[in-house]
């Protein structure tokens, strides 16, 4: 039995997942940022959709949790522009209206998290998505130069 958790242990510490926490509420950033830290993931958190696109491009984070509704951009612009110029970052789109969070999501994202959280779900559906193939991220995606 130890062994068995050592091995599993080791397997989800073999690269610490990146993820971009984006939303305009810096105290809810901060909240999700500790509560993932704590999770052992490294997070980084950004207020707004310019401000995430330039931590992207800077150190592309593995996943995005991208607020639907942010100031200047909104989530979908940034989706968007993520999915065609970083098409491997997973996306988890941040809601609280249940009628824009339908699937087939639009620009690859990859799922949508409601607000208020629920944080076994919240956790349960990184860990998924942290977890899939980067090929399987990309699918339809071209990436724009330049």
């Amino acid at each position: 039995m130890t062994d068995l958790m050592e091995r599993q242990a080791c397997t989800r510490d073999e690269k610490i997942k990146q993820i971009l926490v984006v939303d305009a509420s810096l105290h809810n950033s901060q909240f999700l940022a500790t509560i993932l830290a704590l999770e052992g993931y490294e997070v980084t958190i950004a207020s707004c959709g310019y401000t995430a696109i330039a931590k992207i491009e800077a150190n592309p984070p593995d996943l995005v949790l991208l607020d639907a509704i942010l100031p200047e951009l909104d989530g979908i612009q940034v989706a968007r522009w993520i999915r065609y110029n970083r098409p491997n970052v997973a996306v988890m789109l941040m809601t609280e209206n249940n009628k824009t969070a339908t699937a087939p999501y639009p620009f690859g994202i990859r799922g949508y998290i409601s607000k208020p959280f629920n944080f076994k779900t919240l956790l349960a559906q990184i860990e998924s998505v942290c977890q899939l193939p980067t090929e399987k991220l990309n699918v339809g995606c071209k990436q724009v130069k330049g």
